[in-house]
This record gives C-alpha cells, structure tokens and sequence, in this order.
C-alpha cells in the first residue's frame, strides 16, 4: 500500500499520513478517508507491505490542520513500517532513509488544475497490475521508462506541459509490459535505468531497436 505524507508533518523518523480529524472538512465527510481506512486494516491485519512518498506543502501547517495547498511531491518510495498512535497513524521511516530526498519537490502535478485555493488530499493507492513503459520523444533516439498502473493517463500528463505545437513532436507510447505488482515493475525498470545509463527524470539515450529488444527479452522471460 502506498501512501502520500505532508513534509511538515515529519519529524524524528516518523510521518503522519493518516489522522481520524480528517475524516470531514467542513462538516463534510472526506471520500477518500474510509478508503484510506481500508488500506490501513489491510496492512495491519493482512501483511499488506506500506510504502509512502513526501508531498510538499506550501501552507505553514501543524497537526490536527485539515487543509493544505500542494507544492509538489517527490518521486522517492520509503518502505515503512506503521504505528498507531492515539488518534493517527504515523509511518515510520528507516534511518538510512532520513537524509535521502530532503531537498525539496522534485516535480508538481502536470495537470490542468482549479485556482489557488486550500484543499485537503489523503492519499492512498493500492498495489496491483502495473506497467513497466517506454516513451519515445517524437522520431529521437530519447525514450522515458518508468512504470505506472495507467500508461496512458501517465501520458498525458506528461505531454501537457510539452509545447508541441512549437516543436512539433511530443511523448509517444513505444513499448509496454506488464507485471503483476508494482513491485516486480520497479525492480525490472532499475535494471534497465542502468542498462541504459539513464539521464536525470528516467531518461535514457538509445536507438529504437534497443529498447525493443529490451521488451522484446521480458516478453520471453515472462514465456518461460
């Protein structure tokens, strides 16, 4: 299970993600609350693994504040381990993961988005079939891997900042496989990220055929 944590609701090893006063904003209760319930019993009762992600909060907030205005968020997984703690849920972090990522946001959302206002967000996704992918810029030889549970929204998302019509070509989907979890994805796009000596962002330099031999090889593994 995977869980998103405001940055300035970390402290000493330990983040809060998830808090029983945010369960309604305005009188109103939250819908992704009892989700995120669900997603708790799940790793407390079933063995589920918790993994969770920093997301930058550009309000000056402490706990027990139910709306934040989102800066962005890093890219960065923690693997955690979750502790009840009177009213909230607190992932704790490991040592060696404290210095790692602290420098800020590493990207925002890049989707179309309402006018500045404050809003509260919990996050919560559930592990499931995921999709290692290839994007290919226009006809180059610069391809983009990464994974994600829907390729084509991920697309999308990231051509809405490419100004296409300026350089007449944008992200293509060339090349995709998928694995049951995000997990097996993960470890299979860090092979190929050093395969190809990857630039910053998940970019990576090589000739079409290449990469196609690369998906080519999972696509007979997953035969085997």
């Amino acid at each position: 299970m995977i869980f998103g944590f405001w940055d300035d609701l970390e402290s000493n090893g330990s983040a809060v993600i998830l808090e029983k006063s945010w369960r309604k904003l305005n009188n109103r209760l939250q819908p992704g609350y009892g989700q995120a319930i669900k997603h708790i019993q799940l790793i407390e009762n079933s063995g589920y693994r918790l993994r969770v992600f920093r997301q930058y909060n550009s309000q000056n907030s402490t706990l027990g504040v139910q709306t934040a205005k989102l800066k962005g968020f890093s890219e960065k997984l923690f693997d955690a381990r979750l502790k009840r703690v009177g009213s909230r849920w607190d992932a704790i972090l490991a040592a060696f993961d404290l210095h790692i990522d602290t420098d800020g946001p590493k990207r925002q959302s890049g989707q179309p988005g309402p006018p500045p206002s404050l809003w509260s967000a919990i996050v919560s996704r559930s592990d499931g079939p995921t999709a290692l992918y290839a994007f290919r810029f226009g006809h180059s030889n610069v391809f983009k891997l990464g994974i994600s549970q829907n390729p084509e929204s991920r697309l999308a998302s990231l051509n809405f900042s490419v100004p296409d019509e300026l350089l007449g070509r944008n992200w293509q989907l060339f090349d995709t496989h998928w694995f049951e979890n995000g997990l097996s994805a993960y470890t299979v796009e860090q092979t190929l990220l050093k395969k190809f000596d990857s630039h910053k962002n998940e970019r990576v330099q090589a000739l079409s055929r290449q990469v196609t031999a690369a998906f080519e090889n999972l696509r007979g593994q997953t035969k085997q």
